[in-house]
């Protein structure tokens, strides 16, 4: 009889690997690095299961990826130790990002790329949903007009 595994926990893993099968059979594993009680609060699962999907989207099949790994366990720790709150939407955000950075889709926050200007001082900015793209001269179109390029 097996016992049930805890989500999103690190640990070491023993499982037989049979390539003719879809499905593998996991036949141990030990946590290495417990996740305080507070990752069974629903919000906290929901913020770990949507870092879980960003983290498998960006992963090549059959690819290790140890930077990517270290960085959703970082984000599980800090979901385990912070309070809710804002922190928790913040953490999210510094996750997209770092994950876009990452796979080489980092949107350029430091200049418009439109104009080149710098933000001055406490600028409010806004991040057009064209690639790529900040624009600190209005505020992001609705639609793409002819001089617009991708």
């Amino acid at each position: 009889m097996g016992l049930p595994l805890s989500l999103f926990r690190s640990g070491r893993r023993s499982f037989y690997l049979k390539p003719t099968r879809e499905i593998q059979l996991l036949s141990a594993f030990e946590t290495t690095e417990p996740l305080s009680g507070r990752m069974g609060d629903p919000l906290r699962l929901a913020y770990a299961s949507y870092f879980s999907e960003l983290a498998e989207a960006a992963l090549v099949e059959g690819e290790p990826n140890p930077r990517l790994f270290e960085m959703i366990c970082a984000a599980f720790r800090t979901l385990s130790e912070t309070e809710k709150g804002a922190v928790l939407q913040t953490l999210a955000r510094a996750v997209e990002l770092k994950l876009l950075a990452m796979t080489g889709h980092r949107p350029q926050l430091d200049r418009c790329v439109l104009c080149g200007a710098e933000p001055a001082g406490a600028q409010r900015v806004a991040i057009s949903p064209l690639p790529g793209r900040r624009d600190l001269r209005q505020p992001p179109r609705q639609s793409i007009g002819k001089n617009d390029r991708p």
